[in-house]
C-alpha cells in the first residue's frame, strides 16, 4: 500500500483538485485507492460524496482523537468511483482534534500512520489530502507516507515555500519517518504571462525536487469538473482528454517512484 502525502502550507494552490484527478485517473487504471481527508475545509469529502458529510456521521477527526475507539474502516465512505473511497474530514471536529494534538503526549505524529496500517492489502494507493499549514494534521500525514508531492503555484516565493516545507519534510524524516521521500512538485493554475513563465522557470531552475511536467494551466473549467466530482474523461472535450494524460503521467511518476523534469 503506497502512501501519498500531496500537502503545501499555502491555501488555494489546487491540492483538493490534483487529489481528485490523481484518484479519478488511479480508478481508470483499476487502482483500488484511498482519499485520505486531512482538511477541516472538506473540499474533498463534499467533491467526492456530491454534498457535505452529515455532521453526526464519524470522520477521520473520530480516528485520531483520543476520545474515540472508531478506526478507518469505520468512517470509510464509498463514492461513485468504483475503485475509489474516502476517509472523511469531520469539519470543524477535525479542526478540533488538530488542537487537540497539540496537547497529547508522545506518540502524537504517529496516530494516522498507526490507523492505517490494518488497511494494508485492502488499498493499492492512499492519497492524503494535507490541510494548508505544517500543523500536526499535516505531521501526521507525512509520518504515515512513503511520498510526499508537493502542489503549487508558480508565483512570487513559491520557491522559498517549497524550502519551507522541504525543511518540515527533513525534520519528519529525522524523529517519525525515515522512509518518507519527496517524489515531485505539481504546478497549478499557470497563465500564458510574462510573469507566470518567469516564476515557473524559477522553480525549474531552483526547486530541490523535481517539478513535474507538463504544469496545469489555469481554466475555470477544471475546477468545475472537480467541483461537480466529474471526471476528466466525463468532461467530454479534447482539452480534459489531454488534461487526463497529465495526471496519469502524475500517476506514473508517483507509482514507479520516479522524478522528471
Amino acid at each position: 500500500m503506497l502512501v501519498v502525502a500531496l500537502c503545501n502550507q499555502k491555501g488555494g494552490v489546487g491540492k483538493t483538485t490534483t487529489a481528485v484527478n490523481l484518484a479519478r485517473a488511479a480508478h481508470l487504471r483499476g487502482i483500488s485507492t484511498l482519499i485520505g481527508d486531512l482538511d477541516p475545509q472538506a473540499n474533498t469529502t463534499s467533491t467526492l460524496l456530491g454534498q457535505a458529510l452529515d455532521t453526526s456521521a464519524e470522520s477521520v477527526a473520530d480516528v485520531l482523537s483520543a476520545r474515540s475507539d472508531a478506526t478507518p474502516s469505520d468512517v470509510i465512505v464509498k463514492t461513485g468511483w468504483q475503485h475509489v473511497q474516502v476517509l472523511p474530514s469531520g469539519g470543524d471536529a477535525l479542526a478540533d482534534v488538530g488542537t487537540e494534538l497539540v496537547a497529547m503526549g508522545p506518540g502524537r505524529e504517529h496516530r494516522l500512520r498507526e490507523a492505517l496500517s490494518p488497511l494494508v492489502g485492502a488499498y493499492e494507493l492512499v492519497l492524503l489530502d494535507c490541510p494548508p499549514a505544517l500543523d500536526l494534521l499535516t505531521i501526521n500525514a507525512l509520518t504515515a507516507a512513503q511520498e510526499a508531492v508537493i502542489v503549487t503555484t508558480a508565483a512570487l516565493w513559491s520557491s522559498d515555500g517549497i524550502a519551507r516545507l522541504l525543511a518540515t519534510l527533513d525534520a519528519v524524516q529525522k524523529y517519525s519517518n525515515a522512509s518518507l521521500h519527496p517524489a515531485g512538485v505539481i504546478v497549478n493554475g499557470l497563465e500564458r504571462t510574462r510573469r507566470q513563465r518567469h516564476w515557473h522557470e524559477e522553480l525549474l531552475a531552483n526547486s530541490p525536487v523535481a517539478v513535474w511536467g507538463p504544469p496545469v494551466p489555469k481554466l475555470t473549467w477544471i475546477a468545475e469538473a472537480a467541483e461537480a466530482g466529474v471526471g476528466l474523461d466525463e468532461w467530454n472535450t479534447p482539452a480534459a482528454s489531454n488534461l487526463l494524460a497529465v495526471y496519469d503521467q502524475y500517476l506514473s511518476n508517483i507509482l514507479e517512484g520516479t522524478s522528471h523534469r
